[in-house]
C-alpha cells in the first residue's frame, strides 16, 4: 500500500478572491444550498459546488485546476439565487476555468 501525497497551495484561496468573481468566497458557509439547486450535481454526482469551495479554501490547487470538475458548470446561476450569503459560485467557476487557463494547466483550445 503507498500513500497518495496531496499537494496544498495554502495561498490557492487569496489568488482566487482577489480575481473578479472570486471576491465572495470566504462569505460562504457550507449550508449546502447551492450544492442542493445545481442540476449539474443532480446528474453528476462528483460535482458538489459546496465540495469544490471547500476544495478552494484546502488549496487543492493542483487538483482542481486539473479536474474535469470545472467544465461541468453549465452557469445557470441556480446556486446564486438560492445562497444565503450572496456567494456567487458560477462566477467563482470562473474564476477556477480562468486561473487553469492562465497557469497553463489548459490551453485555449
Amino acid at each position: 500500500m503507498s500513500k497518495k501525497i496531496l499537494e496544498i497551495n495554502a495561498g490557492f484561496s487569496a489568488e482566487v478572491v482577489a480575481e473578479p468573481g472570486g471576491e465572495h468566497l470566504n462569505s460562504c458557509f457550507a449550508c449546502g444550498a447551492c450544492s442542493g439547486a445545481c442540476p449539474v450535481s443532480q446528474a453528476v454526482p462528483d460535482f458538489d459546488p459546496r465540495k469544490i469551495i471547500h476544495m478552494v479554501r484546502m488549496g487543492m490547487e493542483d487538483r482542481l485546476l486539473k479536474s474535469d470538475l470545472l467544465w461541468y458548470c453549465s452557469s445557470c446561476r441556480s446556486c446564486v439565487f438560492v445562497c444565503p450569503q450572496d456567494v456567487s459560485f458560477a462566477d467563482i467557476m470562473g474564476v477556477l476555468a480562468k486561473l487553469a487557463l492562465k497557469k497553463g494547466y489548459i490551453t485555449e483550445e
